[in-house]
């Protein structure tokens, strides 16, 4: 997937989230200025389930009512989403240079001329080798 395609998903995911809080707590002051005598549980819970499960509702009615602060912080979460889109940085400069220095805890493909330092690494043939293997195991020590 293209990075910017995850960047739009991942705005929308953020916006949706945000604006989804934002009806949640626009709604609050006003319904509890008007419920302040006869506040319950019950009632408060009937406002968030109702509110959740019909947020184009809750929108309408703030937007009718001219509820600042769904407005303004429906402008916040626009902009907060936008920034998480357009602020994030791509690593794909440094990964893909990552292979003409070493850093130690990078990630990256050793190359050959890394791996076979002469004087450092040392051919073994294949049948030494098993033989080597077999006696480190019965624990005999062939070197002395």
């Amino acid at each position: 997937m293209k990075a910017w395609k995850i960047k739009l998903i991942m705005g929308l995911v953020i916006f949706f989230i945000l604006e989804y809080v934002v009806i949640l707590l626009s709604g609050i002051a006003p319904f509890i200025a008007e419920k302040k005598t006869n506040m319950s549980a019950d009632s408060l819970q009937g406002y968030f389930f109702d509110t959740s499960l019909h947020p184009f509702v809750a929108i309408q009615n703030y937007l009718d009512s001219d509820n600042r602060l769904f407005i303004v912080g429906s402008i916040a979460a626009v902009i907060v989403a936008l920034m998480a889109m357009f602020n994030t940085k791509s690593n794909k400069k440094e990964l893909e240079l990552a292979d003409s220095y070493g850093v130690h805890g990078s990630s990256r493909w050793a190359t050959d001329k890394e791996l076979f330092v002469e004087k450092q690494t040392v051919g073994v043939p294949p049948n030494q080798l098993m033989d080597d293997l077999i006696q480190s195991m019965k624990g005999e020590n062939k070197d002395g």
